[in-house]
């Protein structure tokens, strides 16, 4: 499918920033699994392959031949009813795409928007949706299945017992064919909750729990997701931005625990942000009085969750050794 006009929500519920997604189901519409993940909008090699695609079918081909007698334990594998039916019926879509070709994105930008439009705090569930493994400090390998490749010492997944090598064959009580089944668990879950995993060691079942801390979810960079795009330029003024290298950082005497965020985008002469006097290649210092370090993502998130429309936040950036002070509108 080129388009998703159409597209029954209540079955087909994806990363919906992805450019390439694969649903592996039965034609009853039960779902043995999903295919399809991303981390940067760049190399699709860290995350994807077909060998991992061809691993993913020959599981989803094993659980075929188990059907019906498995069709309890998939349910899970299908989600809540979706708020509409087909993208087509979102009011932004209604007023800013239909009738031409709507794409994913603007499908998961629409749910996001009627959470603004209502001045509803948007959950975090849909904020930090399909949260890649290494937020929960899991590395996996992308040409497998669901096999780790890497655990962060001294993080949840090492008290877990989670070692490289292991092959994640069920989580949460879902069989695993592939990362986006992983990560479709992890999207569902509660903030601070416990999840069982059976894993794959040497031939050897072992069972683990991963105990995941309220506010895990904060750790997904959002910030190359096409679908927040629209945020940025409601919530920053369009100011696309990125972090200062290590030896920028040094050369300006900026400490990495400070705030340091480059505009690297032109700025149309007419926009508001450029009026307003900002530029590419100021950097941001200070943001709405606090010069603590501060992501792309997590400053958008911070302006989603504290700010209104027409709020003005007080700005310093530093251009050419001075420092500035502007004020960002919120639109």
């Amino acid at each position: 499918m080129t388009d998703v006009n159409t597209l029954d929500l209540s079955l087909f519920q994806f990363d919906l920033d992805l450019t390439f997604a694969v649903f592996l189901l039965n034609a009853d519409r039960t779902i043995y699994g999903r295919f399809g993940t991303r981390s940067d909008l760049i190399e699709s090699e860290r995350d994807i392959s077909l060998e991992a695609l061809h691993d993913a079918m020959e599981a989803a081909l094993d659980l075929h031949r188990d059907y019906p007698s498995n069709k309890a334990r998939l349910r899970a594998k299908t989600g809540p009813p979706p708020r509409v039916a087909t993208p087509s019926a979102y009011p932004w879509i209604i007023d800013n795409v239909k009738p031409n070709c709507i794409h994913c994105h603007q499908v998961g930008l629409s749910e996001r928007l009627e959470y603004r439009t209502m001045n509803q705090p948007l959950p975090a569930q849909l904020l930090y949706a399909w949260p890649m493994p290494d937020v929960v400090d899991l590395k996996l390998d992308p040409r497998k299945k669901a096999k780790v490749l890497h655990v962060v010492p001294g993080s949840a997944a090492e008290r877990a017992d989670f070692q490289p090598g292991d092959e994640i064959h069920m989580f949460a009580g879902q069989a695993v064919l592939s990362i986006a089944d992983v990560q479709w668990v992890l999207t569902n879950v509660h903030e601070a909750t416990s999840l069982n995993a059976e894993v794959r060691r040497a031939g050897q079942a072992h069972t683990l729990t991963l105990k995941l801390e309220r506010g895990w979810r904060r750790k997904s960079d959002i910030a190359w997701r096409p679908s927040t795009w629209y945020l940025r330029s409601v919530l920053a003024g369009g100011l696309a931005l990125e972090e200062l290298s290590a030896d920028e950082r040094r050369d300006l005497g900026i400490g990495t625990a400070k705030l340091a965020l480059r505009i690297h985008r032109s700025l149309g002469t007419r926009s508001k942000v450029y009026r307003a006097g900002f530029r590419k290649g100021d950097i941001l210092v200070s943001f709405d009085g606090s010069m603590v370090h501060l992501s792309e993502a997590e400053l958008l998130v911070n302006v989603l969750e504290n700010k209104s429309s027409g709020d003005e936040i007080p700005v310093i950036v530093l251009r050419r050794g001075e420092r500035i002070e502007l004020k960002l509108t919120v639109n």
